[in-house]
């Protein structure tokens, strides 16, 4: 009594937090449990039996295709999960043959959908092959992403609960995630994104993130050596200004005893700009400055003319400082301070639009 009391509570518990799908599976596996009858057993496959995945899927094909045209094109999507986890079950399990012949059994349902995943998946005939080629474990290790209107979700869930499908019913909830929206059907025409691979692995941005980023310049590259022209010239430049500017100080200072007291207020004036000239010289340097990063392979050997070209581009180059700043026809996502929500891709690639924090929305072309 206290288990039955502990599967009730569960099982309601599961109801309230609208996991369905679990309910279902959980029922199911009570039900298999406490059938006892001979005629049950006998009748029942064994857990090994590779003909349960091609009646599995065979069945549900056959339901989703008569099942009505309102409705079909949503339903249709459960098929290709459940085709390659079949699939990848049968070869997983070691039964090579039984898993080529279903493959090629249906795989035109999928052929102008995922053409390119079934060529590469149908070289696969070890349990060593699934482990060893990147698409099978990036399908092992994620989830599908369906999206079915609510009708849609009911009408599957009420076939796989009346079917008994356990084995439809084990991969669908192990291997897709359903989103349920209120309403009609969605339109055919976006089927585009309606059936997607999600990860749900957590490492995999974590070890993204995780490695350094060498921001600089290359050492010895060529903006490094026109850095250095450019710094030695305008040292030389400088040098020699200052020298002549002294030699004009002291010209008119022993003029400026003669004349009096506006002139040694222009001579001020004079140095004060001087300064101001230095100190704007100092912040463009600042500016331009960037680290040094030594290249961890050797850099292949510039030709003669590419080099000239690019230090011609350099030469021309604006000089930034406080009194010349960036256009803002470099402003980007990345100049937002984090005012930008959320912001989204047209299918075509030709624009993107950007939702900010201030209920604004901005459309920009790429083109």
């Amino acid at each position: 009594m206290e288990d039955e009391e502990m599967e009730r509570k569960v099982q309601q518990y599961l109801h309230r937090k609208g996991f369905r799908l679990t309910e279902l599976a959980l029922q199911e596996e009570r039900n298999r449990l406490s059938t006892t009858s001979l005629s049950d057993v006998s009748l029942s496959r064994p857990d090994n039996d590779p003909a349960r995945y091609y009646d599995g899927y065979n069945k549900l094909r056959s339901w989703a295709y008569n099942s009505l045209d309102q409705y079909k094109h949503e339903l249709l999507r459960v098929l290709y999960p459940a085709f390659i986890h079949c699939f990848m079950d049968l070869v997983s399990e070691g039964h090579t043959l039984e898993a080529r012949a279903f493959f090629l059994k249906f795989r035109e349902d999928h052929e102008l959908m995922h053409s390119r995943d079934l060529q590469k998946l149908e070289g696969t005939l070890s349990p060593l092959h699934l482990e060893e080629m990147d698409l099978a474990r990036s399908l092992r290790e994620n989830k599908f992403r369906i999206k079915l209107c609510e009708y849609s979700y009911e009408l599957l869930l009420q076939y796989l609960q009346k079917t008994q499908a356990l084995v439809m019913l084990g991969i669908i909830n192990e291997r897709i995630i359903f989103e349920v929206s209120a309403g009609q059907p969605s339109l055919i025409s976006d089927d585009a994104d309606v059936v997607a691979l999600v990860g749900t692995s957590k490492d995999l941005a974590k070890q993204i993130n995780q490695k350094e980023v060498h921001w600089g310049l290359l050492e010895d590259s060529v903006e490094e050596r026109m850095e250095k022209a450019l710094s030695d010239s305008d040292r030389a430049e400088a040098e020699s200004k200052d020298a002549d500017a002294e030699d004009n100080n002291k010209k008119k200072s022993s003029e400026g005893g003669k004349q009096g007291g506006p002139l040694n207020k222009k001579l001020k004036k004079d140095k004060l700009v001087g300064a101001t000239g230095k100190n704007t010289k100092s912040e463009t340097s600042m500016i331009s400055a960037a680290p040094r990063v030594k290249p961890e392979l050797t850099l292949p050997a510039t030709p003669v003319e590419v080099e000239q070209s690019i230090l011609e581009d350099l030469r021309n180059r604006a000089q930034l400082n406080n009194l010349a700043l960036p256009s803002v026809s470099f402003y980007t996502f990345l100049n937002t301070h984090n005012g930008l929500n959320c912001s989204s891709i047209s299918n075509d690639g030709s624009m993107v639009v950007g939702g900010f924090s201030d209920s604004s929305v901005k459309v920009s072309p790429f083109r």
